[in-house]
Parts: C-alpha cells; sequence; structure tokens
C-alpha cells in the first residue's frame, strides 16, 4: 500500500514540474478530426430510354415553367394583285344616278351598257367602265363645261352595283352570295353570312383568288388567329370567294 501512494505522488509531480517548466508554451489546436475520402467514379451515360440512377433516386425532375412568346403580326398578309372587292368603281350594268346642280332636266339615272358606255344627253357615249364615280363626274363636267354649260357641278352615285359582291359558302349559317358596299375584309364577309357554324374548323378556312396568270388559288385563312390579332384581316379582292 505505501509503494501504492509513492507511486501516485511521482505521477503527479512530474505533471506539475512539465506544467511548470514552461508556462508561456505556444498553444496548439487539435489536430482536425480525418474524414474518409470516397473514390469517384464516372456515372454510366443512360442510354435513350432508360432510368438514370439519379432520376430513380429523386424521381422525376419538374417542369420548368417558360414564358409564351407571342406570334408575329402579319403586316401584310396577301399582297393586292387587283381590284379592290367592294370598291366603287364602275361596271358594266351598273346602276349610276347622274345630277347636275340646278340644272334637273339633265339629271337622271343611267345603266352602264355592254361595252361599258353611258349615254348622257347633249355629249352623247361617255365611257363609264373602270371610272371611279369621282373621276365620271370630271369627265361629265368637262365635256358639258366645254359646248353648253359654264362650270357645271356634277355629282355620280353607283346606286346598283353587280360587282361588288361576295360569295361565302361552307361552314357558315347563311352561305350565298352578298352585295357589299365599300372595301370588305375576310371577318366582314363572314359576318355577312351570320358567322360560322358551331363546326366549323377555325384555322383551315380558304381563300380562293385569282392570281395574275388568271389562276384560281388557294390561300389558307387562320380565323381564330385573325380573332386574336396575330394574322392581319385581308381585305377581299374582285372576284374572290
Amino acid at each position: 500500500m505505501k509503494r501504492s501512494g509513492l507511486f501516485f505522488t511521482f505521477v503527479l509531480s512530474a505533471l506539475l514540474l512539465s506544467a511548470c517548466s514552461n508556462p508561456y508554451k505556444k498553444y496548439e489546436p487539435p489536430p482536425l478530426p480525418r474524414t474518409s475520402t470516397t473514390e469517384v467514379r464516372h456515372m454510366p451515360v443512360p442510354v435513350s430510354g432508360s432510368v438514370s440512377p439519379l432520376t430513380s433516386a429523386l424521381g422525376p425532375a419538374e417542369p420548368v415553367a417558360t414564358r409564351m412568346v407571342p406570334a408575329p403580326r402579319i403586316v401584310n398578309a396577301f399582297p393586292l394583285q387587283g381590284q379592290l372587292a367592294g370598291s366603287d368603281v364602275i361596271a358594266v350594268n351598273d346602276l349610276l344616278e347622274i345630277n347636275i346642280f340646278k340644272v334637273p332636266d339633265l339629271s337622271r339615272s343611267l345603266r352602264v351598257d355592254n361595252r361599258g358606255f353611258i349615254t348622257f344627253p347633249l355629249i352623247g357615249p361617255v365611257r363609264a367602265q373602270g371610272l371611279s364615280p369621282s373621276q365620271l363626274e370630271k369627265t361629265l363636267a368637262q365635256k358639258l363645261g366645254a359646248t353648253y354649260m359654264n362650270n357645271p357641278q356634277v355629282s355620280v352615285l353607283v346606286k346598283e352595283s353587280t360587282q361588288n359582291r361576295v360569295t361565302v359558302e361552307g361552314a357558315v349559317k347563311k352561305p350565298g352570295m352578298f352585295p357589299v358596299s365599300g372595301t370588305v375584309t375576310v371577318l366582314q364577309a363572314i359576318a355577312l353570312a351570320e358567322g360560322v357554324t358551331d363546326k366549323a374548323d377555325l384555322h383551315s378556312a380558304v381563300l380562293l383568288r385569282r392570281d395574275p396568270r388568271g389562276q384560281v388559288v388557294q390561300l389558307p385563312i387562320d380565323l381564330a388567329a385573325i380573332r386574336t390579332g396575330r394574322m392581319q384581316d385581308p381585305l377581299l379582292l374582285q372576284d374572290d370567294r
């Protein structure tokens, strides 16, 4: 028992002496714990149709939301290659109302003959086909002023037009041929036919038009795109259908 106590005293004294021998000993932080390393190997590239380990472990990736970009607006869908349908250009068999200001005896209604002429009192045959009402007004005023009147005031109105008609057929509520005045667009023509039916395919309308060689060509029309402003509502030309 005595030897055991001496041994204990010796060990304790040795620890005290070693601690007091260098009171200003630099503090050294304990070493960082060692971490185990794992060898990284190249993962095989999944073959088309197979499932990669990450996909099977994490599940399918969530879809990423994308911002929808509107389709470009078509500025000029169909170049105008002919006379606009519904425009005020005089044609064969049109009925014209001609008024001479303060000269009621010369004011009358005349129909354009098969040659495209009208026969007016005092001046005889005058070509009217292909002219606008304002152009015919100037022609009549010049002829009347050159011989019989001083600065005549002439007005011409197309009362009945045989060419200003549009044909609408297919999946519309009231297909047929409709008289029009002024310029007319595709949607306006369909409105004359009281609109499309419930079974109409708004993406597959067709406009029939003659090309410069006189051949009838089919022009696809997307009515849904026109309604949403992504496509221009084209103006109709003569003989369009």
